[in-house]
């Protein structure tokens, strides 16, 4: 969404303060399949591009942090027990700061946007209207990862994300149960909406019917 300018459409009306997308080229990660059960540590070495001194050096550097990746998630458990002895995260209420939240629209402006989207609908010009709208608050102190773990412990969402940018002194916190969209190796574009969804049936055949009232 934020990025459509890219694509020859009118730029946002909002300017935000922090990138509209941002890249990471990772070339050390561990991999859960949460599938399988399984956990993979991979690292990246482009052997082509150094001379056969430089690869071999490289070559123990990135063996090297394998190893010391495998030791630290062999003992995780371990360590995770001793960390929640240790510290627990509180979280965070609106009492504990006299501020509240500044709204980037007041409530007639809001209300005014709900009779246009309303307009659209009834003209048939919608293709889907998603009405949001930024809330800002400062927060002198806060423990980010903390806090997405605890959101992820309130909010078990199938789409989840901590994001830290360094270079940006920017954190996100993301728990959504929706994805926008999946394009997977074979050419196959899957998205989740939760817009346009309906409630589960109690039952197999009850579900089957739910789907062929959306599809319908």
């Amino acid at each position: 969404y934020g990025i459509k300018e890219e694509c020859g459409m009118s730029p946002n009306s909002h300017i935000s303060e922090t990138p509209d997308a941002c890249f990471f080229f990772v070339d050390q990660f561990v991999v859960v399949d949460h599938t399988n059960h399984d956990v993979y540590i991979l690292s990246v070495c482009d052997h082509a591009s150094t001379s056969s001194t430089g690869r071999s050096d490289h070559v123990r550097s990135e063996r090297s942090w394998l190893d010391e990746t495998e030791a630290k998630l062999l003992n995780l458990k371990m360590m995770t027990n001793e960390n929640d002895r240790k510290t627990q995260f509180v979280p965070l209420t609106l009492a504990d700061y006299d501020e509240a939240f500044s709204m980037e629209k007041s409530r007639s402006e809001y209300l005014e946007d709900v009779k246009r989207c309303m307009a659209y609908i009834n003209d048939g010009e919608s293709y889907e209207l998603c009405l949001t709208m930024q809330m800002k608050k400062k927060i002198k102190k806060l423990d980010a990862l903390g806090l997405y773990l605890y959101l992820r412990a309130k909010n078990p969402a199938p789409y989840a994300a901590w994001l830290h940018f360094s270079d940006e002194d920017l954190f996100i916190c993301s728990s959504s149960p929706e994805r926008f969209l999946q394009l997977d190796r074979d050419g196959v574009l899957e998205a989740k909406p939760i817009k346009g969804t309906i409630a589960r049936g109690s039952s197999r055949d009850k579900d089957d019917h739910q789907k062929w009232l959306l599809q319908n």
